[in-house]
């Protein structure tokens, strides 16, 4: 080691060639150690590269003991004797290791020590040591530790009222918008079925059975009764033709003649010059029905025709009556069933308001679908 004094004072011939021999001497220590510092190295990588071997070795006959499985049930004696040999090779191979690790530090400890002073500069250790191994394995999972006392209680906690709320987003939001319209949900089970109610008369259709004193099937009676109307001689009171019902109901009445009130006659079948009817009804009083049919909610009358149109039901058909075009004053047509009663001995030609047959006339009327003198039929049709 060089001395300040010698940086400092001129030295003699003798002092620098002492000088000179210890930088030689330092120079060579130094290229000594790199030399030995090498050769660490590379033994330490071929101690390396044979630890890979080896486990290379270990695990390539662990993955042939996976995949020969059905052979080594086969031959269990063999298999077992070569675990017990690969065992004592990697123990073997392991020692060696060890030992050549020990005398690699050893060596290196002697190395440290080479400028006499008991240590050496910490740069030439570092290039001296190599670099670090690998991690080991995990280790087993020690023990589990015996449970610890319970520690003391804490202190009590602030009450939530008493909190003093600074972040604006711990109170409600605006409410958001309506989410999308769910699906439909599935049909749900049908209801018990009630009993039947009243007729309700907002729905379904009402018309007259003219001549007949009962409806059809499905449609109810209502009332029966007869056909009245205005006498056909008279030229004033009513022009339509009413269903009267057989029991009157009266409120205030005077039972003498009053000439300056209307009248209204029972009415009488008139087809004497021609009867289309089934049964012989000249001179007899006609009755009529009153018919309710709920399930449809539309009626008419189709003169000229005995059928309805498509999607339409017919109630009953007849033929088209009215009194004689020569008597005076006017009634509207009405359609008498074709299968007409009569009321029981009422066999009278008493007058009243008459029934006739209409028959066209083809003047106006086209004369080819309308035949002059031919009597008209009718239909009564409801939906």
């Amino acid at each position: 080691m060089v001395s300040q004094d010698t940086l400092v004072r001129p030295s003699t011939g003798r002092s620098s060639s002492s000088t000179v021999l210890a930088v030689f001497l330092m120079l060579v220590g130094i290229v000594f150690m790199v030399f030995v510092s090498m050769r660490i190295d590379n033994r330490m990588a071929k101690l390396e590269r044979e630890l890979d071997e080896v486990r290379a070795s270990f695990l390539a006959g662990n993955e042939a003991k996976s995949t020969d499985m059905s052979k080594q049930k086969q031959a269990s004696t063999s298999v077992g004797d070569g675990r017990e040999k690969n065992k004592r090779a990697i123990q073997i191979s392991l020692q060696e290791l060890s030992r050549k690790v020990e005398l690699l530090e050893q060596r290196l400890e002697n190395a440290s020590k080479l400028g006499g002073t008991g240590s050496a500069s910490p740069w030439l250790i570092a290039a001296l040591r190599g670099r670090d191994g690998r991690d080991g394995r995990d280790g087993e999972k020690g023990a589990s530790g015996e449970t610890g006392n319970i520690g003391p209680l804490g202190p009590p906690g602030v009450k939530a009222f008493d909190v003093v709320l600074t972040d604006c987003s711990t109170f409600p939001g605006d409410r958001g918008l309506p989410g999308q319209q769910g699906k439909h949900g599935a049909p749900g089970l049908p209801g018990e079925k009630s009993s039947r109610g009243h007729v309700n008369m907002t729905t379904g259709a009402v018309y007259i059975r003219w001549g007949r004193t009962s409806c059809i099937a499905g449609a109810q009676l209502l009332y029966k009764g007869r056909i009245g109307g205005n006498y056909y001689t008279h030229t004033g009171g009513g022009a339509n033709h009413v269903c009267l019902p057989e029991q009157p109901l009266y409120a205030k009445y005077d039972d003498s003649w009053q000439s300056s009130s209307s009248a209204i006659y029972g009415a009488e079948y008139a087809v004497s010059g021609f009867n289309p009817f089934k049964k012989p009804l000249n001179n007899y009083a006609a009755p009529c029905a009153a018919c309710y049919v709920e399930s449809r909610g539309s009626q008419m009358m189709i003169p000229a025709r005995y059928d309805c149109p498509s999607g339409w039901t017919r109630e009953y058909w007849g033929y088209l009556m009215t009194k004689s075009y020569g008597s005076n004053g006017n009634t509207d047509f009405i359609c008498v069933d074709e299968d007409a009663e009569y009321v029981p001995f009422s066999h009278a030609d008493s007058g009243g308001n008459k029934l006739n047959p209409v028959q066209g006339e083809c003047y106006v009327l086209p004369c080819g679908p309308y035949v002059r003198g031919r009597e008209l039929t009718c239909a009564v049709c409801s939906k």
